[in-house]
């Protein structure tokens, strides 16, 4: 039998078990293996057949897995889909490992969940079987095939297998190790020193492992300046102790490559790098100060002078931010600024340019390529070269500055990877070196960016990244670096994990409050996590943070600790205690009249979220509210936490008035104004919340004054959308109120321009919304409007124009009272819905999940919709699962087995929040 080197390695998943049940699955698994082997092209891994390991079971078939290059899944209908499959299906998908599946439907015709997840054009190849020997007859062949088919793809595209080539040069970068020599970095007359000295292929080796896998090549010199250098990158990416690096040995190597000048000024940088990850950064300071000052005394090359500045100015602007300091003087900058030399690192800004250059060119590549093309990526231990290259620089100079940025260079390599190939490993290390950038606004962004990755994360990942963000030396760093990662992976940390990593930042943060003079730079950091991970936080904790902090002088942390109580603490969970408390602290503010002018707007949102509970300490509240502040007592507050009639009719006709008003006065004399509230969607919301019916006379006065709401062509066209939505909700709310106000509502029919308004730059409203609510308008009226709404529905392709549209659609379609959509109607609407579904906004994803929702009530929709929804909870991101979670009994009502699946799915979910919401639901069954 003819045995080639390289084989393809194969992993067949299946359920697993002693009993006679599971015999069948065994017997499969072992046939097909050994029709595969017998090719001589294939690896067979069984978890069975493997031998001992030191590694556990766990971990044995998940790196056997990772490493294959097909996966065959084995499922029978009737067992459905056991959780160890589900994990290997899970790590296929987010690994990007080729997968066939087979399902029996011997036992069972109905199709599993995950079956009806795969039927979407770019799901993994599946196959319907009628017994496990027409898996094991048909296994085999179809791998074969599926290779075959691949091949003949690239041929009849004309494309090859081979890799594409590289975007830049190598030869023209003279990137190798002989490129580092003193003759590039030293100013000419140092060209005589041996270049051997200065290779640097242990470091190459390192980051090339570090960030495409590769394995490490064979054991070098041990006694050399790389290897010394080498001994640094776990430190920086391993989380090392600097105390494990050997200074001396490294420095008397160093001796051997540079002149005694630049030596003498590096092992003082040197110094300084020590001092700062002992957290001594006065000493630090005065040693990058020594090193400057003997550069001054000698004929130094400028770059190396202004590297150490820049060194020296960030280690005091560090100093300054640790203390809490404002200070307009800083040494190292006022120094840089006398410089007149353009700054330019010899070998550091060519390897720079050079791997810049190919991210923005495989950018641009990526961008156009045509749609039936394919890429595969060759050998780029290139660009993992050019930052070596940097980093042995920084090594040899003592630049701690160029030191850290490493971790910059390598998230722009990975993030543009990562964004063309969805690539797991490549997130990973985007991630990681985002949260190292300790950038509080990129990090947030890249894990929106990234929302589906993000999503097949799991708690093993979840902590590998959460110790990656330990890595920085400095406590001050460390901390920033925990909450930036804690932030966003904090509710995929196993149980065990987050407690242990949460007990160490709670200690940190409370720390900080303690502090007399805390840092500020760390207070947007330390509420940004608090909020992202309140799920996992007992409320009395965060209750106690914050009254603690207002009850403290600390008033520049006041608001934030105000929003902290507002966003993430369940007042109707919290204890009578807890609850007083908070009340009050809420009285001594109002009736504090300097707390009052700045936090005004939160301490009312508390006073509703308070208000909403059945706590009775809440009179106390009340009492204060009707005497301090009596107009928002007897509007907002009542409205908010009432449902009593006589005053949602009396806000009702305040909200008439200010309507009228604004009618009156919008572009008088040219000038126009913008409002926090729109008292047309205040009216919108309590007519939708009512229990009882509002008095008629209320109802057409309020109509009356949103049709010239309509009618003026002075008002914004935001406005004007909110009316049309009211208008919508007052006919759904009372069918007879347009025949009475008949002679009204014929005005707005007879506009000849229904978009005529004030469209200010700031809008986020199209025009063309307003034509699209008209016809929708018109529809409720039993007008035929297929064509128009076709036409608009058509136009609308940016993100904004489709929220707005299907929040259109949603009132429309609530329709809880007498008016019924007609059946074409309702099948566009439908249409467009679920081709938005589809979209990359989950914003626009979410809303019409709201709408397909609705649509359930519709027979003829509910395959598609449940087919949509399975979907979405297997692949989606976590908003929406958590969505679909909320909604799960509702969607139960329709169809039962979409429900459970949606329940069923939730409670094994990765992310905490969403098992937390399905825990909720199956209790309330």
């Amino acid at each position: 039998m003819f045995n080639p080197d390289e084989k393809l390695k194969v992993f067949i998943s299946s359920k697993v078990g002693d009993t006679d049940v599971d015999l069948k699955y065994n017997l499969a698994r072992k046939a097909i293996k050994e029709m595969l082997n017998s090719t001589g092209l294939f690896n067979v891994y069984l978890f069975e057949d493997s031998g001992a390991a030191s590694l556990s079971a766990k971990n044995h078939y998940k790196k056997n897995l990772i490493s294959s290059d097909i996966c065959l899944f084995l499922i029978d209908n009737l067992d459905g889909v056991p959780e160890g499959v589900q994990v290997e299906i899970d790590e296929a998908n987010k690994h990007k490992i080729p997968a066939l599946y087979y399902f029996c439907d011997k036992g069972s015709k109905d199709k599993t969940p995950t079956q009806i997840s795969l039927l979407t054009a770019d799901s993994p190849k599946q196959r319907t079987i009628n017994s496990f020997e027409e898996f094991i007859e048909s296994g085999a062949k179809d791998v074969i095939n599926d290779i075959l088919l691949i091949y003949r793809e690239y041929s009849s595209n004309g494309m090859s297998l081979q890799n594409e080539p590289s975007s830049f040069d190598d030869s023209k970068q003279n990137i190798d190790g002989d490129s580092l020599q003193a003759g590039d970095i030293l100013n000419s007359q140092y060209s005589h020193f041996d270049k051997t000295l200065l290779k640097n292929d242990l470091c190459k080796q390192y980051l090339a492992s570090l960030i495409f896998n590769t394995d490490k090549a064979m054991e070098e010199e041990k006694n050399n300046l790389d290897y010394y250098c080498s001994l640094f990158l776990p430190i920086l990416f391993e989380n090392k102790n600097i105390e494990g690096f050997n200074f001396s040995l490294f420095l008397e190597e160093l001796k051997k490559s540079l002149p005694p000048t630049y030596f003498n000024i590096v092992s003082i940088r040197w110094t300084a790098i020590r001092e700062h990850y002992h957290g001594n950064i006065d000493k630090s300071i005065s040693k990058l100060t020594e090193a400057y000052n003997l550069s001054q005394e000698n004929n130094i090359d400028q770059w190396f002078v202004q590297d150490i500045l820049i060194d020296l100015r960030n280690e005091i602007i560090l100093k300054h931010q640790i203390r809490n300091e404002i200070s307009n003087k800083n040494f190292g900058q006022e120094e840089l600024n006398k410089k007149q030399e353009k700054l330019y690192y010899p070998v550091v800004d060519r390897n720079e340019k050079n791997f810049l250059e190919w991210i923005e060119k495989e950018r641009q590549k990526e961008e156009i390529r045509s749609s039936n093309s394919h890429h595969f990526y060759g050998d780029l231990t290139s660009l993992s070269d050019n930052i070596a290259n940097i980093f042995f620089q920084s090594m040899i100079f003592g630049s701690f500055t160029h030191l850290t940025r490493i971790y910059s260079h390598i998230q722009k390599l990975t993030y543009q990877l990562c964004s063309f190939t969805d690539n797991w490993p490549w997130f990973m290390s985007t991630l990681k070196n985002s949260i190292m950038e300790l950038d509080i606004k990129k990090v947030p962004q890249i894990t929106e960016h990234f929302e589906l990755l993000l999503e097949k994360m799991n708690s093993e990942d979840a902590l590998e990244i959460y110790d990656y963000s330990s890595n920085y030396p400095l406590d001050y760093h460390k901390f920033k670096a925990n909450l930036l990662a804690m932030s966003e992976i904090g509710y995929y940390l196993s149980k065990e994990d987050f407690e242990i990593k949460w007990k160490n930042l709670k200690i940190r943060i409370d720390d900080w409050l303690d502090e007399t003079n805390s840092s500020v730079n760390l207070m947007f950091p330390i509420f940004n996590c608090l909020n992202k991970i309140s799920e996992r936080l007992p409320n009395s904790y965060l209750i106690n943070l914050s009254l603690n902090i207002l009850s403290s002088e600390k008033k520049r942390y006041h608001e934030s600790a105000m929003k902290l109580m507002i966003k993430s603490i369940d007042f109707s969970s919290t204890s009578e205690e807890e609850n007083k408390r908070v009340i009050t602290m809420l009285i001594n503010l109002i009736k504090r009249k300097d707390a009052i002018m700045d936090n005004s707007n939160y301490i009312e949102q508390l006073c509703f979220s308070l208000g909403l509970t059945d706590t009775p300490c809440k009179d106390e509240l009340e009492i204060v509210l009707k005497k301090e502040w009596p107009i928002f007592y007897e509007n907002e507050y009542l409205v908010e936490t009432t449902k009593e009639n006589y005053v949602n009719e009396m806000f009702l006709q305040k909200q008439i008035t200010i309507i009228k008003s604004r009618n009156k006065e919008q572009g008088k004399d040219g000038k126009y104004s913008f409002y926090s509230n729109s008292p047309l969607f205040s009216s919108k919301f309590v007519i939708s919340n009512s229990d009882e019916a509002i008095d008629q006379t209320i109802l057409d006065e309020l109509l009356c004054a949103t049709t010239q709401t309509i009618l003026s062509t002075q008002q914004l066209v935001e406005e004007k959308f909110n009316a049309y939505q009211l208008l919508i909700q007052l006919y759904q709310y009372d069918d007879s109120i347009f025949e009475r106000n008949s002679s009204e509502v014929e005005k707005i029919f007879k506009l000849s321009d229904t978009t005529e308004s004030y469209d200010h730059i700031t809008s986020n409203i199209n025009k063309n919304l307003i034509t699209f609510a008209h016809n929708l308008l018109s529809v409720c009226l039993g007008n035929d409007k297929y064509y128009e709404i076709l036409s608009e529905l058509s136009t609308y392709n940016d993100d904004n124009s489709k929220i707005a549209a299907c929040k259109l659609i949603e009132n429309f379609s609530n329709n809880n009272y007498h008016s019924e959509i007609p059946s074409e109607i309702e099948t566009l609407l439908f249409q467009y819905c679920l081709i938005w579904n589809n979209t990359s906004s989950f914003q626009v994803r979410r809303h019409t999940i709201k709408i397909l929702i609705l649509f359930l009530k519709f027979n003829k929709f509910v395959p598609l919709i449940n087919q949509q929804f399975i979907n979405l909870m297997t692949n989606d991101n976590a908003y929406i699962k958590s969505y679909l979670a909320h909604s799960a009994k509702k969607i139960e009502y329709y169809d039962k087995k979409t429900g459970d699946f949606i329940l069923n799915t939730a409670l094994k979910d990765n992310n905490y929040v969403i098992r937390k919401i399905a825990k909720i639901q199956q209790n309330n069954n």
